[in-house]
């Protein structure tokens, strides 16, 4: 319903007539972000528009013209997706008209600094807060090679962020960060148990819940999420646009931290 949209009736809950994505961008492009976790059953329906051209919403019998640039986004290898046969391989060879790699951050560690500054404010935005990278930062930063790419990246200023007790984050604070990953052999690193001692700062799930296991990547991202969706009373679009990310991206991560 999302892609196609939906009429008065279709389905439990559908009140009134939507539109969906392909006709929004009528006329213009539609960024499809994460194509590879698209479940085959979708891949179908979207194939077929990509060769017919028309479609119908949802529940509706009125054939509908689609006049869109369809640009696709994935951090998959989608032929060893097909190969495995998870992306039908007649998707593949429609939408693979023009590829354009995008360097992991490891092949442009250049670029960190000029990341990093717009991540932060991004994070500033979220948290209400203006925080400030120090002159001492960027060549750590800069030392890693990031396996997680960029939303790695912000993951480490996100956590710093929340260390941080005069909103400055420095090389000192990075080095307990970086050396507090999972997958970092940080040579500079100067231990992490200031990092550990400082995880008590962090907010809980609840007022009475406590848990002594150590505070992850993935738990702050969760925790960040669910605060953001408390304060936008639920609006997904809002949370994913404060985060800087799609819509489909914040859907998923939603489900893959479990957040009611």
């Amino acid at each position: 319903s999302d892609m196609f949209g939906y009429v008065d009736g279709a389905y439990t809950g559908s009140v009134g007539n939507k539109q969906g994505l392909f006709e929004l961008a009528a006329g213009g492009t539609l960024f499809l972000d994460e194509i590879g976790d698209m479940p085959i059953s979708q891949q179908a329906k979207l194939l077929r528009v990509l060769e017919s051209g028309q479609y119908r919403r949802v529940g509706g019998k009125t054939i509908r013209q689609a006049d869109v640039r369809i640009i696709c986004a994935t951090n998959r290898h989608l032929w060893e997706s097909v190969l495995a046969g998870t992306f039908r391989e007649d998707l593949y060879y429609r939408i693979a008209c023009l590829n354009v790699r995008l360097p992991a951050l490891r092949e442009r560690i250049a670029d960190v600094p000029v990341l990093a500054r717009n991540l932060l404010e991004g994070i500033s935005r979220s948290m209400r807060c203006s925080y400030h990278l120090m002159p001492d930062v960027y060549e750590r930063l800069q030392a890693y090679q990031y396996p997680g790419n960029i939303r790695e990246l912000r993951n480490i200023l996100f956590i710093a962020a929340t260390h941080s007790n005069n909103r400055e984050i420095d090389a000192t604070l990075i080095d307990k960060v970086m050396s507090n990953l999972p997958n970092c052999d940080c040579h500079h690193a100067h231990g992490t148990d200031g990092l550990k001692q400082e995880t008590s700062m962090l907010p809980s799930a609840t007022d009475e819940e406590h848990s002594d296991a150590p505070v992850t990547l993935k738990d702050i991202e969760a925790q960040h999420i669910k605060e953001l969706l408390a304060q936008y009373q639920g609006n997904r679009k809002k949370v994913a646009n404060t985060l800087g990310i799609s819509e489909r991206t914040i859907y998923r991560k939603i489900k893959d931290f479990g957040i009611a």
